[in-house]
């Protein structure tokens, strides 16, 4: 019994996996903006959105600032 316990806790382990904070950039809209680059507060790059808008990683920053060549964020 504490085998198959201890091998359920195992798989259960092994299934669970942990999702990093993401976010999206949209317009007034709702479309997508791809390729916006994103930094911290303190300019430090963190990456470009994919073309969905997405950037799946934002390292654990709580605020980010965002920039892009045709459009004017606010």
């Amino acid at each position: 019994m504490k085998k198959i316990l201890m091998m359920v806790a195992v798989v259960l382990m092994t299934a669970i996996t942990a999702q990093a904070q993401k976010i999206q950039i949209v317009d007034d809209d709702g479309n997508a903006i791809p390729l916006v680059s994103v930094m911290t507060e303190n300019g430090i790059y963190i990456g470009t959105t994919d073309f969905d808008g997405v950037l799946a990683d934002v390292k654990g920053a709580s605020k980010v600032a965002l920039t892009h060549v045709a459009y004017k964020l606010v």
